[in-house]
């Protein structure tokens, strides 16, 4: 039809039956036009099918060459979700300049990431040449946050200073704690540093409390051992037991010779 200009100037229609396009296998199907409208007339599984079972190098390709806008391809399912499934051993690459995932409701696992499949599989978040002090940032504005570990293995985390700090104003605002049996210890080590404070407990405003069990030592051994006041009070300084009547309070210079050994 050259010269009919209505949007159905040809028109193909079988009003009882179907409609079979079939060409010769590597022969094209050219379907070109001002906008290309496909639409089920049934409510059925598979009511558009894009389908290709020949081999195994055969591709569906969605290619927009020259659309510039955020959604020049949308791939939108407005009453039910979207599935996007590839073999085990394929891979699901998604690439951009902003890649963006949120969550349009309210419920638990809005956004989960999830492995089940063998005990060697990883999930891993990388930022491989982001060089800013927030080039991974995991936020939760309104709610917490919760790292948990398997029983016996590690959460490590290391970088150049780590540094942890409370928003409340709260008993246990930091808290390290164990609870799980009797050979567990916490340790605060540092290992090459040689400063006489390479590890410092400071307390600017209020006091240090450090509180063994009964019958288990506090050790305090290093080169030199200084006890100093800040207060001008009675007992600025002040050694005491009162527990029973056995106790005692030693003061033992074992190998000094000096006259004033004990001063």
């Amino acid at each position: 039809n050259r010269q009919g200009i209505d949007e159905d100037a040809i028109k193909i229609e079988a009003t009882k039956g179907g409609i079979d396009i079939d060409a010769n296998a590597g022969k094209s199907i050219n379907i070109s036009g001002g906008q290309i409208l496909v639409s089920s007339k049934t409510d059925e599984e598979n009511a558009i099918n894009l389908l290709t079972n020949v081999g195994t190098t055969e591709t569906i390709v969605i290619n927009n060459r020259q659309g510039i806008d955020e959604d020049a391809i949308k791939i939108e399912a407005t009453k039910g979700g979207i599935n996007i499934d590839a073999d085990a051993g394929k891979d699901i690459n998604i690439s951009g300049g902003q890649i963006l995932v949120s969550s349009k409701t309210n419920e638990e696992n809005a956004i989960k990431f999830s492995t089940n499949v063998g005990t060697t599989e990883t999930i891993v978040i990388n930022n491989i040449q982001g060089t800013n002090e927030s080039a991974i940032t995991i936020k939760s504005s309104k709610g917490g946050i919760d790292i948990d570990a398997d029983a016996g293995k590690d959460i490590n985390i290391s970088g150049g200073q780590v540094l942890i700090s409370s928003k409340t104003n709260e008993e246990n605002a930091i808290n390290l704690t164990t609870d799980v049996g009797t050979s567990e210890t916490i340790v605060v080590n540092n290992i090459q540093g040689i400063n006489e404070s390479a590890i410092t407990i400071k307390s600017s405003k209020g006091g240090i409390n450090i509180d063994a069990d009964e019958g288990k030592d506090i050790n305090i051994s290093g080169g030199q051992i200084l006890l100093s006041s800040k207060t001008n009070e009675i007992e600025a300084i002040k050694f005491s037991t009162n527990v029973g009547t056995t106790e005692t309070i030693v003061i033992n210079n074992i190998q000094g010779t000096n006259e004033s050994a004990i001063k």
